[in-house]
């Protein structure tokens, strides 16, 4: 276990501006910093960073949390593998207790997975530079792409042998975790390499770990397929990683431009020329979850494929997906027969620039150019040409941009500017009404999941603020937290959290909620050894139901509107401030609380009732009666302090 005076220096050096902006651009707004959110697909950013708060709310799926919260979301990391993250960002030195086998296994299960693909990405460089088959056939394929030693190193190429055994030999030798390699896609189920010579591209992901391979065959047939990739696992998938993000997204936030090639050596190369902005979609045509990814960091893409068929096509189908996440499409088409690798070796970096800055065009010019005059002269084929271009238009969120390229459309296909608009309104319908029914059968599928896991929630301490049993202690714990050091009674000098505890003392029995009873005792354990009792400890909490908790009480989705004083002189008139009022809070929740306990009593009392009735013990009854009157003068005299009627 990490000791909790690490802990506590981590949660003070993590600062989330730096930790989020490591994943994505953030743009400052007021106080705060807002981003298109990473957890979900939007439109409109509403990822909001506060570094006044040290928190990260997202407005549209409502996830929240701290530095460490953010990376075991985003990084699917457990919160032991989000502090050691943390730690060797901020140079915290860790020095961990002794932890039991089971703790161990269950900690570094996923870390496993990394260590084992960066084991396989040094014996993959290792082949490629220290032994002679390896620089004879991988090193030598390198060099005749012009790849320079420091680009090799930089991207961490590698090579692959063909006899089907050098990797597993020295996974057995180094007595690596066979098993998972065969997760990982690194060893067949036959016990064969699955890599055979290939020379090899690591993936990273965003924080620099690796995550997966691609591998370029030397030799092919039909048999051989020219790229593989690595299987699907706990920490790689294709469909979200973008080949050369890591190593580029520094250099895309700062220039707000990402350029889109096809292959893993297009990247390399445009990066040895200078250009870092080059990513590649890792083998697959471009997926929602990469254009999402883009996103995060810009909003201009120019998407440079190869001039064949197979290039245009792929362009084609990338337009629509980079559309919908309302980023800025530009084309450019290499001449037929060229790549962006070939074309920096017979023109040189700064021609390619050129040739893109000069020949991009935006996705209505290139659908335009792919039909040739006598197709725009065809009426038929002139009005498929013109629904192909409104349907892409369709897709894009942002009003303004539709309308300036469907007035484009309009005139460059001479037709009226009405008719234009009447067919994108109703293509515009159309794709809402669809998105709409994909994100309906895509919430009853996570129903259907969810229902199976239904028995299991039940005997965990999930935090349900909303149900009416738990307001009271929800708002007497969060006046706690929140404010336990702060003035309860100025004459007295009696602190909240004093007030607090004296008074739960008489009603502790009626704290049934463990994750509330978990938190109080845990409060007091802390308070009587001198330890901290901040929210801020409380929002890195190992406990996930005890961060949510706390986060919702810090940042609750709204604010009160200082405008209503400043601006319309309109202050609140009958209470402070939300801020303000933690004793009103208190004070008003205690009373409801004692309320649901009394109303237990009543419960019970009118059961003994019944049973002294049954049994006619009319001696047993009056003293049962005479409790009952007590109790109802109770439940009244705090049924008037809170303003409120109490049935008998």
């Amino acid at each position: 276990m990490i000791p909790a005076k690490t802990i506590e220096e981590i949660f003070q050096k993590a600062r989330i501006e730096e930790v989020v902006g490591d994943f994505m651009v953030l743009k400052r707004r007021g106080v705060n910093l807002l981003g298109h959110c990473p957890f979900h697909n939007e439109k409109t950013p509403s990822f909001t960073v506060s570094p006044a708060k040290n928190i990260f709310k997202c407005f549209g799926c409502g996830k929240s949390g701290t530095p460490v919260g953010f990376i075991m979301e985003h990084e699917n990391m457990t919160y032991v593998e989000a502090l050691h993250y943390l730690a060797r960002k901020y140079n915290v030195q860790i020095e961990e207790v002794e932890r039991n086998p089971e703790q161990v296994e269950a900690d570094k299960q996923k870390e496993s997975l990394i260590l084992i693909n960066e084991f396989a990405m040094k014996h993959f460089q290792h082949n490629l530079l220290e032994t002679q088959f390896g620089r004879d056939v991988g090193l030598s394929y390198f060099t005749s792409r012009g790849f320079h030693r420091a680009t090799i190193e930089k991207f961490g190429l590698g090579f692959a042998y063909p006899d089907g055994y050098n990797l597993l030999n020295e996974a057995k030798t180094k007595a690596y975790n066979i098993d998972l390699m065969k997760e990982l896609g690194l060893i067949t189920s036959s016990d064969r390499d699955f890599f055979t010579n290939r020379v090899m591209f690591p993936i990273f992901n965003l924080s620099g770990r690796v995550i997966g391979f691609g591998g370029r065959a030397l030799t092919t047939n039909d048999k051989t397929p020219k790229y593989l990739n690595s299987a699907d696992s706990e920490i790689y998938n294709k469909s979200r990683n973008l080949y050369g993000f890591y190593q580029g997204k520094n250099a895309i936030r700062k220039e707000d431009h990402c350029i889109l090639v096809e292959g893993y050596a297009d990247v390399t190369t445009l990066h040895q020329a200078g250009i870092e902005i080059a990513v590649a979609s890792s083998g697959t045509s471009l997926t929602v979850e990469q254009s999402q990814l883009i996103k995060r960091f810009t909003d201009n893409i120019t998407v440079l494929y190869d001039g064949d068929q197979a290039g245009i096509k792929a362009a084609i189908r990338a337009i629509d997906i980079l559309l919908e996440q309302n980023i800025n499409v530009n084309i450019a088409i290499l001449p037929d027969e060229e790549d962006p690798d070939s074309y920096l070796k017979n023109h040189g970096a700064q021609a390619l620039l050129d040739f893109i800055s000069s020949n991009q065009m935006n996705f209505v010019q290139f659908k335009l150019t792919q039909s040739d005059d006598a197709s725009r002269k065809d009426p038929i084929k002139k009005v498929t040409l013109a629904q192909d271009i409104i349907q892409s238009i369709a897709r894009i969120p942002d009003m303004l941009k539709r309308e300036v390229y469907g007035t484009e459309t309009a005139r460059m296909l001479d037709i009226r500017e009405e008719v234009i608009f009447t067919e994108l309104a109703k293509a515009l319908k159309k794709h809402t009404d669809q998105q709409r029914l994909e994100a309906y059968r895509d919430q009853r599928i996570k129903e259907r999941e969810s229902t199976s896991a239904d028995n299991q929630e039940k005997d965990t301490a999930t935090f349900e603020s909303g149900t009416e049993e738990n307001m009271p202690l929800n708002a007497i714990m969060k006046v706690l937290i929140l404010h336990g050091d702060d003035i309860y009674d100025y004459q007295t000098n009696q602190l909240i959290k004093e007030r607090i505890i004296e008074d739960l003392e008489e009603e502790s029995e009626y704290i049934n909620h463990p994750l509330y009873l978990q938190l109080y005792e845990e409060y007091k354990t802390r308070l009587e050894s001198g330890q901290t009792n901040s929210y801020e400890y409380y929002i890195n909490h190992s406990n996930a139901d005890i961060r949510k908790m706390v986060l919702l009480w810090i940042d609750p989705g709204y604010e009160f509107s200082q405008n209503w004083i400043d601006k319309y002189q309109h202050p609140l008139q009958y209470q402070p401030p939300p801020d303000k009022n933690y004793i009103n809070e208190y004070n008003h929740s205690i009373l409801l609380l004692k309320m649901q306990s009394l109303n237990l009593i009543v419960e019970e009392n009118k059961q003994k009732i019944n049973e002294l009735i049954a049994n006619k013990d009319e001696e047993g009854l009056i003293i049962q009666l005479r409790a009952q009157l007590l109790i109802d003068k109770e439940r009244k005299e705090i049924a008037e302090k809170l303003g409120i009627v109490v049935i008998p």
